[in-house]
C-alpha cells in the first residue's frame, strides 16, 4: 500500500523529521510569500499580520511590514495562537485567497535567522541597521 514511500532510515531522508530543516526547505521554496506581524499587535489576541511580499500594497520586504493587511486562514492551526505563542514574527505562506477578507493560507512560521539564510537575495542598508529580504 505504501511502496511509494522512501524508507525513513535512508540517508537521504536523515533529516526530513527534523522540523527546523523542514521549515528551512519551505522557507526556501516558498519565498518571496512572506508575511510580518504588525508591531501593533495585541499580546492577548492573534496577532495582525502584513504580506511583505514583492507587490503587496506597500512592499516592506521580510522585515519591515508596510504591505497590505493580510489574515490567516481559519482553518490553520496558527489562526488562533496569539503573538506570544508564536516563537516568530514570520510567516511563510503557499497561497493568499481574496473572499470576504484577505487571507494566507498554508502557512508556517519561521525564524528570522531562516528567513535571512533562505529567505532570497538580501539587501543591506548599513546606516540604518537593517536587511531588506527578498
Amino acid at each position: 500500500a505504501a511502496g511509494w514511500l522512501d524508507d525513513p532510515a535512508a540517508p537521504w531522508n536523515k533529516f526530513a523529521r527534523d522540523p527546523l530543516v523542514v521549515k528551512a526547505a519551505l522557507c526556501a521554496a516558498l519565498s518571496p510569500a512572506v508575511a510580518v506581524m504588525a508591531e501593533d499587535s495585541h499580546p492577548t489576541c492573534p496577532p495582525r499580520w502584513l504580506d511583505a511580499s514583492p507587490g503587496a500594497g506597500g512592499g516592506g520586504g521580510g522585515g519591515g511590514g508596510g504591505g497590505e493587511e493580510v489574515c490567516v486562514h481559519p482553518s490553520s492551526v496558527v489562526a488562533q495562537l496569539t503573538s506570544p505563542q508564536l516563537a516568530h514574527p514570520f510567516l511563510v505562506y503557499l497561497e493568499k485567497v481574496k473572499t470576504a477578507r484577505l487571507y494566507l493560507r498554508d502557512v508556517t512560521a519561521v525564524s528570522p535567522l531562516t528567513l535571512l539564510l533562505f529567505g532570497g537575495p538580501l539587501t543591506l542598508f548599513h546606516a540604518e541597521g537593517a536587511v531588506l529580504v527578498g
